[in-house]
């Protein structure tokens, strides 16, 4: 049976990497999460959006990343950063639009 924590965290990465799909539109379909954090990272406009802070969260999160997709179970601390990552990445970006 696979651990909540990783269905949890495996819905929070879904998000985040659909956002940077968006946010990253000119990458191609099969761009791994480190390209897109990549684009949007070096994207002047996009930045303003994403806090450097948020950038450096979103590149701790891939090697969790892998773990969750190839079904190795994550600790508490690996979930933890994940929830971090997600609320500082939607919150943030939702502040920082509400502003424009």
């Amino acid at each position: 049976m696979v651990p909540n924590k990783n269905i949890k965290a495996y819905s929070m990465l879904y998000e985040i990497e659909n956002e940077l799909k968006r946010l990253s539109e000119s990458q191609p379909y099969n761009a791994t999460l480190f390209d897109m954090i990549k684009v949007v990272e070096d994207a002047p406009q996009q930045n303003r959006l994403i806090t450097e802070k948020t950038i450096k969260k979103l590149y701790w999160i891939v090697e969790i990343r892998n773990k969750v997709c190839h079904m190795k179970e994550i600790n508490k601390r690996e979930y933890e950063m994940v929830l971090d990552c997600w609320y500082d990445f939607f919150c943030t970006q939702k502040k920082s639009l509400e502003r424009l």
